[in-house]
């Protein structure tokens, strides 16, 4: 072991060899003080990034799981099918081409309603839907579709003011009202479900039941992003 005189003049040649890589004289204590001052911040500024970028990696992962789940429980709840005999049948619109011809989606569901009339679920339907750009009333289209099928014209309602899912749920209201109906199957896209039952269930409609088309598409995976939005706005937006 080095004499005790020895180790001193070791950290004194140390010292001044530190002093002298970081441009300082050996009495320039403040400086040096400073110097550490300045390393001590950045430390603590490194720190704080650090928190930020755990605190950020956290908030995504917990966004993504949200999301997930979200997404899950649209697709379930859109396939638990639990439609029972009702008073009527509601089939919200959709595309209808400019040569009459109905969209796979529009089929998908007028299908649906067929079958539930023809097994005795639903006595009446209603089609609900608005004139899209391509100039064609949906609501109109629909009834024709349904009645070359035989069902009578006399027991399917045509809304040509569903222009979309709020009011077909609003117009949907006020047929019941004045002809006493108390129980509806909504028929819709699978991804679609979940929104309509709430805006009908916020309408004062209480019993409602679903069944979904059995037609899916590659869209389907995009348009579930966008129902889980409107899903959120029909949340909390007002119903008048």
């Amino acid at each position: 072991m080095m004499p005790d005189a020895e180790q001193r003049k070791s950290r004194i040649r140390f010292k001044q060899a530190l002093y002298k890589a970081l441009g300082l004289r050996h009495e320039t204590q403040p400086a040096l003080l400073e110097h550490r001052e300045i390393v001590k911040q950045f430390s603590e500024i490194g720190r704080w990034m650090r928190n930020i970028v755990r605190t950020l990696k956290i908030l995504i992962i917990s966004t993504l799981s949200l999301l997930i789940i979200a997404v899950i429980f649209l697709i379930t709840d859109g396939h638990l099918d639990n439609y029972k005999k009702s008073d009527i049948g509601v089939v919200l619109g959709n595309k209808v081409n400019s040569d009459g011809t109905l969209s796979p989606r529009l089929k998908g569901r007028l299908t649906k309603a067929y079958e539930l009339y023809k097994n005795r679920v639903i006595d009446r339907i209603i089609v609900s839907g608005g004139i899209g750009i391509e100039g064609i009333d949906e609501a109109l289209t629909m009834k024709e579709y349904l009645s070359r099928w035989g069902i009578p014209e006399n027991l399917i309602i045509a809304d040509s003011n569903g222009i979309n899912t709020y009011h077909t749920a609003k117009n949907v209201k006020k047929y019941m009202d004045t002809n006493n109906w108390k129980s509806v199957v909504i028929i819709t896209q699978y991804h679609h479900i979940s929104r309509t039952r709430l805006a009908f269930h916020r309408f004062g409609i209480k019993t409602v039941t679903c069944a979904h088309a059995d037609y899916y598409e590659f869209r389907d995976s995009f348009t579930i992003f966008r129902e889980l939005t409107a899903y959120c706005y029909y949340l909390i937006r007002e119903y008048e």
